[in-house]
C-alpha cells in the first residue's frame, strides 16, 4: 500500500512539472499578434488537418505562424481556450484572431497561432495500453477541460506529443463551445458521429478492464477549474460571446451558462465517474442475457471506434506531415541562399 501512494504521489509530481514546463515553453509571455503588413506569405494554401485552408506565415526568419482560415467565432473560440487554458496554468499553443488579405481568398478572417515544431511521425494510436501512464494522465486531465470548454472534438489527430514523456497535447480547440455549454459529460459524446475521440477510446479500455485510471487526478483538475477567478472566466468569455452571438441576450444567456458549467463541474464530474464503474463492472460480469448482450456491443463498438479512427488518420496525418515538411524545406533554402 505504501508503494502504491509513493507510486501516485511520482506520478503527480512528474505531470505537475511535465506540464509547467511544456505551459512555460509555449507561452513566455511574448506572444504578441502582429500586424498584418508584416506578415509574408511562406508558401500556398494548404488544406490542414481539419477542413480549412491553412497557410505558414512570417514576420521575419525567426517569427513564423500557422494560420487558419475559418470563421471569426471559431477564431474566437479558439482564442478564448487559449486564454482559459492559461488562467489554469495548463499548456495551450497560444492563439489569436486575424484578419488579412490572402490572393486566393481576398480578405479573410481566421486564427494565428506560432509556429510550433513536433515530431510528426509520433501520435497517438487508438490503442490505449501502448500509450504510457503519463499519457494516460494527462488525457484524463483534458476531459476535464474539454467538458468545460464544451470542445467535443477531441480525436486522435487533434494532440500532438511534446518533451521526454511525449506528453499529447490538444493544439485544435477552434470547436470550443460547440453546444453552447449544453453537453453532458459522457464517454459517447463526440462532434461527429464519425470522428471519435481519444477519451472515447481511454474509456472504453477502461470499461472493459484494459487498463486502471487515476481518477483522483481527474477530480483534482475539476477542483482547479472550479476554483478559476469567476471575474476573469466570465470576462473571457464574453469576449467569445459577443464574436459568436448577435443578441445581448443571447450572449449574456451563454456567459451565465458556462459560469454554471464551471460551477458545477465537480458534482458531473463525480457523477460521471460513478457511472463508469459501474459500467465496468456489469462488463466484467454481466449476470443476464440483457447484460451480456450489452457487453458485446459495447465491445463492437468500440471496435467501430478504431476503424473510424484509422481512416480518418491516414487522411489527416498526411496533410499534418505536408504542412511541417513545408516549413522546414523553406528554412532549408533560407539556410542555403545564406
Amino acid at each position: 500500500m505504501l508503494r502504491t501512494f509513493r507510486a501516485s504521489r511520482l506520478l503527480k509530481r512528474t505531470i505537475d512539472a511535465t506540464l509547467a514546463e511544456l505551459h512555460v515553453s509555449l507561452h513566455t509571455g511574448s506572444f504578441r499578434v502582429p500586424e498584418a503588413q508584416r506578415l509574408a506569405r511562406v508558401d500556398h494554401a494548404a488544406m490542414g488537418p481539419g477542413s480549412k485552408p491553412v497557410v505558414v506565415l512570417a514576420a521575419s526568419e525567426s517569427e513564423r505562424y500557422i494560420y487558419k482560415v475559418g470563421e471569426p467565432a471559431l477564431a474566437a473560440a479558439e482564442a478564448a481556450a487559449y486564454q482559459l487554458r492559461r488562467l489554469g496554468k495548463r499548456p495551450c499553443i497560444p492563439a489569436a484572431q486575424l484578419s488579412i488579405r490572402l490572393d486566393e481568398f481576398g480578405e479573410t478572417q481566421g486564427s494565428l497561432k506560432p509556429f510550433v515544431e513536433w515530431e510528426s511521425d509520433k501520435e497517438l494510436q487508438p490503442d490505449t495500453q501502448s500509450w504510457s501512464t503519463v499519457q494516460r494522465s494527462v488525457l484524463l486531465l483534458d476531459h476535464a477541460w474539454e467538458w468545460f470548454l464544451d470542445n467535443l472534438d477531441t480525436n486522435t489527430t487533434q494532440y500532438r506529443l511534446f518533451g521526454d514523456h511525449q506528453v499529447p497535447l490538444n493544439i485544435d480547440w477552434d470547436r470550443a463551445f460547440a453546444t453552447g455549454g449544453n453537453s453532458p459529460m459522457s464517454r459517447f459524446v463526440k462532434y461527429r458521429a464519425a470522428l471519435p475521440n481519444a477519451r472515447t477510446f481511454l474509456y472504453a479500455d477502461y470499461v472493459a478492464g484494459r487498463n486502471n485510471l487515476p481518477f483522483d487526478l481527474l477530480f483534482r483538475e475539476a477542483r482547479l477549474i472550479a476554483a478559476l477567478p469567476r471575474g476573469s472566466v466570465a470576462s473571457i468569455l464574453d469576449q467569445y460571446a459577443s464574436v459568436a452571438f448577435a443578441e445581448p441576450s443571447e450572449r449574456m444567456a451563454f456567459v451565465r451558462r458556462m459560469v454554471d458549467r464551471q460551477r458545477s463541474i465537480m458534482p458531473e464530474t463525480t457523477a460521471f465517474v460513478r457511472d463508469l464503474v459501474r459500467e465496468r463492472r456489469l462488463y466484467a460480469a454481466p449476470r443476464t442475457l440483457l447484460g451480456k448482450a450489452k457487453a458485446a456491443g459495447a465491445e463492437l463498438w468500440h471496435r467501430w471506434q478504431i476503424l473510424l479512427n484509422g481512416v480518418l488518420h491516414s487522411w489527416v496525418a498526411a496533410a499534418t506531415r505536408s504542412i511541417l515538411t513545408l516549413v522546414r524545406a523553406r528554412r532549408e533554402q533560407q539556410r542555403d541562399a545564406a
